[in-house]
């Protein structure tokens, strides 16, 4: 195939240059002023002032245009990180073994942005490389091409079957014709357990209630004690329903977030050879226009379908708290990626991770 390349997107950079070139322009001016010494002339001072804002502002478009002007060229025997002037990394195809790290920044848990990185492992050992700049859709397609999704390897799983009951049960197995597709991993009915998120979101209402009761009926004794602001009590009371009314509404949120994420579950997903069931409603894979799961190792983990005539469905496959929640929520997950990517082996490329 003819070389590919993958590379961050140009427009954000450029803006963000622009910004803070203008804000270095207007705030190096009255800071070095009352840096410089006052003996200096005014021509000097002016001087050494603009020379401070070229260099600054040169520094800004240097990172901006060359240090994060990070590509990746995919061709069928290598793929090769690439600056301006620069090959940074290079691995063949055959030899190497490519994933993916995201890292995802919060500021007070706010999302601020995340690092993308794409690791390499070969003979010599694991390469990580950044990738600033790189949107999630570019980074996705470009692990997509160098990192498929494929079936699984006959006999990777444990026990594969040559058919399967009506009740889920397997069949004798018999001699395989040589021609014969693969025959499907021996799990392909995948039931979350529910009653995990629902019971961390009754737990967190149970421990939540109590404090917000006792926060508002705090903060209602202070009622009395409104004008004796130099006595103890109201004090105290006051700082109790300051502390404990935040901390019960802080739960509570979460339960009812948590509640309303268990209607997103599915209980029951099935696949089947060229389709996929949730819950009862078939997907045949041939109208799909893809089929997008995060990775296990990934903090969330959910399924979507995206459907050939346009819209998408979505449901929910792993809580975004704990380690511990999204291994019990779908312990099999990563079987449940080698099933459906089996189920869609007739159409290469239609079943990706999200690794963005």
């Amino acid at each position: 195939m003819a070389a590919q390349v993958f590379r961050a997107a140009l427009a954000p950079r450029i803006v963000w240059s622009v910004i803070l070139t203008v804000v270095v322009a207007f705030a190096a001016s009255p800071v070095l002023r009352g840096i410089l010494p006052r003996e200096w002339d005014r021509e000097l001072r002016s001087a050494v002032i603009l020379a401070a804002i070229v260099v600054a502002a040169a520094l800004i478009w240097f990172v901006a245009l060359w240090a994060q002007a990070v590509r990746v060229v995919v061709t069928d025997e290598s793929v090769e990180v690439r600056r301006p002037f620069q090959r940074m990394h290079g691995w063949a195809r055959s030899s190497t073994r490519f994933s993916s790290s995201v890292t995802q920044h919060r500021t007070n848990g706010v999302p601020a942005g995340s690092t993308r990185a794409l690791v390499a492992v070969d003979a010599s050992g694991a390469t990580t490389v950044n990738l600033p700049g790189m949107g999630r859709r570019t980074f996705n397609a470009l692990m997509t091409t160098i990192a498929p999704v494929g079936a699984p390897a006959p006999g990777a799983t444990a026990a594969p079957l040559s058919g399967t009951a009506a009740s889920g049960g397997p069949l004798p197995a018999g001699p395989a014709h040589p021609l014969a597709p693969p025959a499907p991993p021996a799990q392909r009915v995948f039931e979350p357990v529910i009653d995990v998120v629902r019971g961390k979101a009754r737990r967190l209402g149970l421990v939540g209630a109590p404090f917000l009761v006792i926060g508002v009926l705090t903060a209602l004794a202070c009622v009395p004690f409104w004008n004796a602001s130099d006595e103890l009590l109201p004090i105290l009371l006051f700082a109790t329903a300051a502390v404990t009314v935040p901390i019960g509404a802080g739960l509570l949120l979460g339960a009812a977030i948590l509640g309303a994420r268990v209607r997103s579950i599915p209980s029951r997903i099935e696949t089947l050879p060229g389709a996929i069931v949730v819950d009862g409603e078939l997907f045949a894979m041939n109208q799909l226009r893809s089929v997008v799961l995060h990775p296990p190792a990934y903090p969330q983990r959910r399924l979507r379908i995206e459907l050939a005539g346009g819209g998408r469905r979505d449901w929910l496959l792993g809580v975004p708290t704990t380690r511990r929640d999204r291994g019990e929520l779908l312990p099999d997950y990563d079987r449940l990626i080698d099933a459906i990517a089996l189920s869609a082996q007739a159409s290469p490329g239609l079943v990706r991770l999200d690794r963005g």
